[in-house]
């Protein structure tokens, strides 16, 4: 069992499938969420390890509901909040070291926006979010150097706190909230669009949920979430 860990906060985690290992940047503290850090953890399948040269001023600034997802070798950030507000800044994550990015074009700050890419990186996607108290229903694609809005008629209804999982080349999104309603609907991103998928068998809703595609057994997990009324 591993005895170095980190400590308990809400965090952004994702998986870098090509160097094998997972990454993980610790948001605001649990359960006071009295402070914003920005330390950077990678787990290796059996320990954690950290570095201080993993916080420090050239890192993203610490920050809670940021998005992360796989691009090739490395690992974009986006976005988040702090006690200033919705951030819109774009970061990337290559051989241990944190670079902020300028793109041309970028979506409008925001935080806890569902985001995801496919295990073959043919795709990288972000889905709505909310901005202050606006919810968001827009889509975005990462392009490798440049994000670029994708405008479509048929599309998820705005949400936030939805999660998202990526297949070979696909991306599948699940749950999320608006002001008025907790979703449980199923949606596919493939070749630009959004399509609706029906289970037979579906969870109910919820929203901040763990998801992760499983390549062994090519199937989509979700654990755990809330519904406004339970854990």
């Amino acid at each position: 069992m591993t005895t170095t860990k980190p400590y308990p906060c809400t965090n952004a985690v994702m998986t870098n499938h090509l160097a094998l290992r997972t990454v993980l940047f610790n948001n605001n503290n649990y359960p006071t969420n009295a402070s914003y850090t920005n330390s950077t953890w990678i787990w290796n399948g059996s320990d954690w390890s950290t570095s201080t040269s993993f916080l420090d001023s050239a890192g993203p600034p610490g920050r809670k509901g940021a998005g992360m997802f796989c691009d090739a070798s490395k690992i974009i950030l986006f976005g988040g909040e702090n006690s200033v507000g919705a951030l819109g800044d774009t970061w990337s994550w290559l051989s241990n070291v944190w670079t902020q990015l300028s793109p041309s074009e970028h979506p409008s700050p925001r935080s806890f926006m569902a985001t995801g890419s496919s295990s073959s990186v043919v795709i990288s996607v972000l889905f709505g979010g909310k901005q202050n108290g606006l919810v968001l229903g827009d889509t975005w694609k990462w392009t490798g150097s440049n994000w670029s809005e994708v405008y479509l008629s048929t599309k998820p209804a705005p949400r936030y706190a939805a999660n998202m999982a990526g297949g070979l080349t696909h991306v599948v999104m699940f749950g999320g909230k608006n002001a008025s309603k907790v979703f449980s609907d199923t949606w596919d991103w493939y070749n630009d669009t959004w399509t609706q998928i029906v289970p037979t068998t579906s969870p109910t809703g919820r929203y901040e949920h763990a998801m992760a595609y499983d390549l062994t057994n090519s199937y989509s997990i979700i654990f755990g979430g809330a519904d406004g009324h339970n854990v």
